[in-house]
This record gives structure tokens, C-alpha cells and sequence, in this order.
């Protein structure tokens, strides 16, 4: 009987060791809440700086497409009068050329980086619902001068509404943080190009500024012919042989190239 009272007390004595006490549980428990927020924290920075990057790498493609786009259609600048074109506009002619005898036009808005350019160009991209010559426009605008709406395109019928016929952004798409206020990129082009000139930069009722980038707050352009005396505005008639454009983003260095119109300068 003493004996196996012994062993009793002994199984007893292991049984106990072997079991945690309120204190133990409670570390642990514990320990693995911490363990879980420090990994939920990481998840959550991981995730929105990647957001971030992908978001900071759509604007910089978007811009180097605007760009792209501009720098083409300069490359395409179109320099020919048809033969037996008017001297003057047909009576019944809508929307008048102010800056006759002009292929390309550009002027000084009163601000630094507020230049504006005009031109003549077969170059669309394949977006871009337009073929054959039309006429485009640059130029730096602030609050709610342009308009998304209202375009008069080639094709009435068309059910594509007139920013995605122009390759424009869809105004439900613009980030929610962008101030309305700032100074953007706008973008205007005419279905055809008239041949006695080019339409001044002030609104044009059947064919207003549209936004083209909100990235990009600056448009500064230089025109040279021998790439060593550079003028900053162009008012002339005649064709420059190089083009040096400037566009001042948000954020970042300026993005900037020269390009030479095919029909004047030397291949590249």
C-alpha cells in the first residue's frame, strides 16, 4: 500500500509539470499578437508602396506617350498648299484661319512655360480616329478652361465620345487628388487642315482645348536652322529645321527633345 501511494504521488508530481501555467499562456499569446501585427504592418507598406510605384509608373508612361505623340506629329509636320486652293475662304466657310499662310505657330501665353504651338500633321496615333491632314494645337491651361466634351469630329455618328476619338484620358479616370486649379497640358485638334492657315490659340467654340495630361504643367518650345541660334517664338511662314520642346512635368526634371520636321531637315 505504501508503495504504490508512492507511485501515485509520482504520477501525480510528472502530470503536473508537464502543463503550462495562466502566466506562460498569456506570454505566448502575447508574443504572437506581436508577431502578427509587425507582419500585417509589413504586409500593408509592401502593398501600398507597390501601389505607389505602379500609380508613379502609369504617369511616367502616359507622359512619355503625350510625348511620343507630339514629337511624331512635329516629325510629320505638313508643309504643302494644294494646288488650286482659295486665297480666300468660301463665304459659307465656318471656323476661319486667323494666321494665314501659317504651317506652324508658336507664341508665348505672358508666362514662363506657358508657350503654345500650332501645326499642320499626318501623324495620329493608332488610337487616334483621324486620317489624312489635320490641324493640332498645345498649350499650357488652368482650372476649368477646357473642356472634355464638345469636339467636332470627323465622324458625327461616331458612338466614341470625342476624348477617346483624340486618344484623351477619360475624365473619370483623372486621379481624385489632382487639383482642378492646376495648370495642365491641353490638347486641340481640328478633323481637316485648312489650307490658307492655322486657327489662333483663343477658344474655339466647335473645337475647344481638351485635357491631354495633368502631369505636365509647362510647355516651353525654341526653333533654330542650324541648331546654334535659337529663337523662342515662331510667327513666320517659313519652316524651322529644328524644334527643341520642353515639358515641365509635376514631378521630376523636365522632359525634353528636338526633333526636325521630315519635309526640312535631314534624317535622323
Amino acid at each position: 500500500m505504501a508503495s504504490s501511494g508512492r507511485g501515485a504521488l509520482g504520477l501525480r508530481g510528472r502530470g503536473v509539470g508537464l502543463g503550462f501555467t495562466l502566466l506562460e499562456l498569456m506570454l505566448a499569446v502575447g508574443l504572437a499578437a506581436i508577431v502578427w501585427s509587425f507582419l500585417a504592418y509589413v504586409t500593408v507598406s509592401l502593398s501600398r508602396s507597390v501601389r505607389y510605384a505602379e500609380q508613379a509608373l502609369a504617369r511616367k508612361k502616359a507622359v512619355i506617350e503625350v510625348a511620343e505623340r507630339l514629337r511624331w506629329q512635329l516629325r510629320c509636320l505638313y508643309t504643302i498648299t494644294p494646288e488650286g486652293a482659295p486665297a480666300t475662304p468660301p463665304s459659307s466657310q465656318v471656323n476661319l484661319s486667323t494666321l494665314n499662310g501659317s504651317f506652324i505657330y508658336s507664341q508665348n501665353q505672358g508666362q514662363v512655360g506657358r508657350d503654345a504651338l500650332l501645326f499642320k500633321t499626318t501623324y495620329f496615333p493608332a488610337h487616334v480616329q483621324n486620317t489624312g491632314t489635320a490641324e493640332v494645337g498645345y498649350t499650357i491651361l488652368q482650372g476649368s478652361t477646357a473642356t472634355t466634351q464638345g469636339v467636332n469630329a470627323p465622324n458625327p455618328q461616331a458612338t466614341a465620345t470625342p476624348s477617346a476619338r483624340l486618344g484623351l484620358p477619360n475624365p473619370q479616370e483623372l486621379l481624385a487628388d489632382q487639383k482642378l486649379e492646376d495648370p495642365y497640358l491641353a490638347y486641340r485638334q481640328y478633323p481637316w487642315a485648312d489650307p490658307l492657315g492655322l486657327h489662333d490659340v483663343p477658344a474655339d467654340p466647335l473645337v475647344p482645348w481638351q485635357v491631354l495630361s495633368r502631369e505636365v504643367i509647362g510647355l516651353e518650345v525654341r526653333f533654330s536652322q542650324d541648331l546654334e541660334i535659337w529663337q523662342e517664338d515662331w510667327t513666320t511662314p517659313e519652316i524651322p529645321t529644328w524644334i527643341e520642346v520642353s515639358l515641365e512635368l509635376k514631378t521630376g526634371d523636365p522632359l525634353i527633345f528636338t526633333v526636325g520636321p521630315a519635309a526640312v531637315a535631314p534624317r535622323w
